[in-house]
């Protein structure tokens, strides 16, 4: 999803208390990952019920190029969100593999979104681009 115009961003349909979260975060990279691949998120919208929706997208550096997931999940008060992310990889010769990561995300009072995932042995901070 390119920056370059604007993400279709869903305020109208967004609870005033999650507007917060709306846009695009990042880049960041995980600490704690040997790999330490780059992330951006970028936050679509909010449902009524309060479950979060957008893309995550992430590179492994130049052996592995971006990829681009669908995550969703649900918002607990405190703009607090667990997102569940399922990557799927196509390698040449060996098909295409899927792998699910669970990442939990806190709006922290500076402005910046603090991740976690893998039982918080690797963290993230992303900042807002857009």
């Amino acid at each position: 999803m390119p920056l370059a115009s604007n993400p279709p961003f869903d305020e109208a349909g967004t609870l005033p208390q999650y507007r917060a979260l709306l846009g695009a975060w990042g880049p960041g990279t995980w600490q704690g990952d040997p790999g330490g691949d780059k992330t951006i998120l970028i936050i679509e919208g909010v449902d009524g019920d309060g479950n979060m929706h957008g893309v995550a997208g992430k590179s492994d550096g130049a052996a592995l190029p971006a990829s681009w997931s669908a995550a969703a999940g649900p918002v607990a008060s405190g703009n607090r969100f667990a997102l569940n992310v399922i990557w799927r990889i196509s390698q040449y010769q060996h098909g295409t593999n899927q792998y699910e990561q669970v990442w939990q995300f806190a709006l922290r009072p500076d402005g910046t979104l603090f991740g976690s995932r893998d039982n918080g042995a690797s963290t993230i901070v992303l900042r807002r681009l857009q």
